[in-house]
């Protein structure tokens, strides 16, 4: 990228507006969507739902001339910065949605090992995130988080998910956009500059216990 770069200013964002179904719906606060960036964990064992993600955009940033650039990015740029620093073969990993637990994970397809991951905030924060959900679709707005403890940025997305009988996932989708921003303060992992794009689920990934 040449010069370390430095942070273009903060803009204001106006989250997408959809219009939902006029069924009777539910309304419901409930701590938010953190994704902090953790130490390197194994994968815990026991079942859970993962579904790769797709993660992609572009990030504005400035150099120490001043100049400002942008380029895409891609969840492939996520993986393989966590892979490289953990010393494994990026090759084997894909970024995946945890609907469980409202997260992310960057997980090894062929054992289900975290090697980074992003994660919920405090519980005891009612204002992190709001949903509004209407049978099996749920529109959700939350904050992001890196590895720091303040709000970066927020996400706005759609969630449809269909369970079976036991209540099991059979099928998760979730789509959407992001926006956050990363200062030039020397304690981010990430590269300073303003990011933007969209998200969105794809094919299931089996976990640690080939679930």
């Amino acid at each position: 990228m040449g010069d370390s770069p430095r942070l273009l200013a903060n803009r204001d964002t106006v989250p997408l507006q959809i219009e939902i179904e006029q069924k009777p719906m539910k309304m419901r606060t409930i701590a938010g969507l953190l994704m902090a960036v953790g130490l390197i964990q194994p994968w815990a064992l026991q079942a859970r739902d993962m579904f790769q993600i797709s993660w992609r955009g572009t990030i504005h940033y400035y150099d120490n001339n001043g100049r400002a650039f942008a380029k895409s990015f891609s969840e492939r740029d996520i993986v393989l910065k966590l892979a490289q620093d953990a010393g494994v073969d990026p090759r084997d990993y894909v970024l995946v949605y945890r609907p469980d637990a409202l997260d992310t994970a960057v997980v090894s397809k062929s054992t289900g090992e975290a090697i980074d991951y992003l994660q919920l905030p405090d519980v005891s924060n009612p204002s992190w995130m709001n949903e509004v959900t209407s049978g099996t679709s749920t529109v959700r707005q939350a904050f992001l988080f890196d590895e720091n403890s303040s709000p970066i940025g927020s996400i706005y997305g759609i969630e449809r998910q269909k369970r079976d009988a036991e209540n099991n996932i059979i099928s998760d989708s979730f789509h959407g956009t992001f926006q956050f921003s990363i200062p030039n303060d020397g304690n981010h992992k990430w590269m300073p500059g303003v990011y933007n794009g969209t998200f969105s689920t794809g094919k299931r990934i089996k976990d640690a216990l080939g679930n």
